[in-house]
């Protein structure tokens, strides 16, 4: 959610705010940016780059972090002890000294959905404080960082807390949320690490020695520092939303844009704000319920989200506000039928609603028109008009894995009339039964009786086919059936 590689994948468009950390909070429409001193504040500028508030919140701000309902920051200290600040979504009840850091506060705060981290140097040692995410609970010193790089800049998921100290440091730290398991050279060979994006797939971070926006996988292999180059001269920053990449860019006061792959890079999508641009915040992927698809069976198909986000085949797991309702809608390739849902969606109609309350999968199964291979079954092969006599259709599985929600039916000619089929579905001249499940290379058949009626010798073919739900129909080889006309009887005369 996120195929182009998997990944989460969350529609900027989508209602809602996306959490954040470091600088700019991406949110459903908007991206919040950040300046440092007492002078500066929050602004807000639409995400296609228009209308720009630079005075959204007025006054002091560090690194933000965003939730559906509220914004974060570190708050510059004037003297004194230093706060995380918190505002409503919309700029209303803003609260400078909503959480008392305790001490010096670095402009690091991330969040995921249980917790606020924050930075802060006591007496001399750096720590990584972190407190509820209602503000309760607050512990200052949850990891103490001495003798570690100090946390100048933090991202969080709701595994691992991420952080790099800025200026030109070659290393980002890790460690798990509850304080425990540091791996101090989690990533090496960055540059001055400015700002942190984690994905459950990657960990972006801007280089402002390099100009860069580097990316490392999430077990922290294929590290690239360069993953996006040729930027500014002063990266802080870096923020991933949707399909779309955001930085900030201290030296021009600029924010840059890029595709999730990294083409299509713009850094001027806003201008103008100044050199006091702090950066940009890292996403907070956990923000979101992610939805994630996968599709199964010897068929081919695509599963597609709406609102749009996954595409899979291509993109298969992708985040959604929480409480979104999404629908997945299973399409089989022309070879091929869909055959049912399992995981969070059942039925083997090819929509399935969700509402994203938490995270969700889905699988989808497809089968080739072929793996089902139907036979019609008759006893015999002549009959007498109004004879009765019993047909069957069955279907075989021919793949390896089971084949769900499996329905076969019988065409019937004109002159053949049901008499008794125990649970079938009539539909004219034809005659359905719904198998269900079906094993890898096991069989299941339903049986009907009827009645030929003729008054002269006629053959006529009696099809089979098997019917995957919401697929085409798939024709069996015809069974010819010869009907004698009843003989007739000597009449004696009186």
């Amino acid at each position: 959610m996120h195929p182009r590689p998997t990944r989460l994948l969350t529609a900027i468009a989508a209602v809602g705010i996306l959490m954040t950390s470091s600088g700019v909070a991406v949110g459903a429409e908007y991206l919040y940016y950040s300046s440092t001193g007492l002078s500066g504040g929050i602004g807000r500028v639409a995400v296609d780059g228009t209308g720009n508030n630079a005075a959204f919140i007025p006054g002091g701000a560090g690194y933000l972090a965003a939730s559906a309902t509220n914004l974060y920051w570190a708050v510059p200290p004037a003297s004194g002890p230093s706060y995380v600040g918190r505002a409503a979504i919309d700029g209303t009840g803003v609260d400078t000294t909503w959480l008392n850091q305790g001490g010096a506060n670095s402009p690091a705060v991330a969040i995921n959905s249980r917790y606020v981290f924050y930075g802060v140097n006591i007496s001399g040692t750096n720590y990584i404080g972190r407190a509820n995410i209602d503000g309760s609970g607050n512990n200052p010193t949850l990891v103490s960082l001495n003798g570690l790089q100090a946390a100048f800049v933090i991202a969080a998921d709701e595994n691992q807390v991420y952080w790099g100290s800025g200026g030109g440091a070659t290393r980002i730290s890790r460690v798990a949320v509850d304080g425990t398991g540091v791996n101090a050279d989690f990533v090496t060979g960055t540059n001055g690490v400015t700002g942190l994006a984690v994905t459950p797939t990657h960990l972006y971070w801007s280089n402002t020695g390099g100009s860069s926006i580097g990316r490392v996988s999430i077990d922290g292999s294929a590290a690239n520092a360069s993953f996006i180059s040729g930027l500014g001269s002063d990266v802080r920053g870096v923020a991933v939303s949707g399909n779309k990449i955001f930085w900030a860019d201290r030296g021009n006061g600029n924010l840059g844009v890029a595709n999730m792959d990294g083409s299509g890079v713009n850094q001027s999508l806003v201008t103008g704000l100044g050199t006091g641009l702090f950066g940009v915040a890292t996403q907070y992927a956990g923000s979101n319920a992610t939805l994630t698809v996968s599709r199964t069976g010897a068929g081919t198909g695509t599963v597609t989200s709406s609102p749009a986000a996954i595409d899979c085949g291509a993109i298969c797991s992708a985040g959604f506000t929480f409480g979104t309702s999404v629908t997945l809608t299973a399409k089989a390739a022309s070879d091929s039928a869909f055959t049912g849902w399992s995981g969070a969606c059942s039925g083997t109609i090819a929509t399935c609603a969700l509402s994203m309350s938490e995270a969700r999968t889905a699988t989808a199964t497809f089968y080739r028109s072929s793996d089902l291979a139907p036979t019609v079954l008759a006893p015999r092969r002549r009959v007498v008009s109004g004879q009765q006599f019993r047909l069957a259709i069955r279907a075989r599985n021919t793949t390896t894995t089971t084949a769900t929600s499996v329905t076969s039916c019988l065409r019937l000619p004109s002159n053949i009339a049901v008499v008794r089929a125990a649970g079938g579905l009539r539909s004219g001249r034809t005659v359905c039964f719904r198998l269900g499940d079906i094993a890898a290379g096991a069989s299941a058949a339903k049986v009907i009786t009827v009645r030929a009626a003729t008054s002269r010798r006629v053959t006529r073919s009696i099809g089979g086919s098997d019917r995957l739900a919401g697929g085409p129909r798939v024709d069996a080889a015809p069974v010819r059936m010869t009907i004698l006309p009843r003989p007739a009887r000597a009449r004696v005369a009186g």
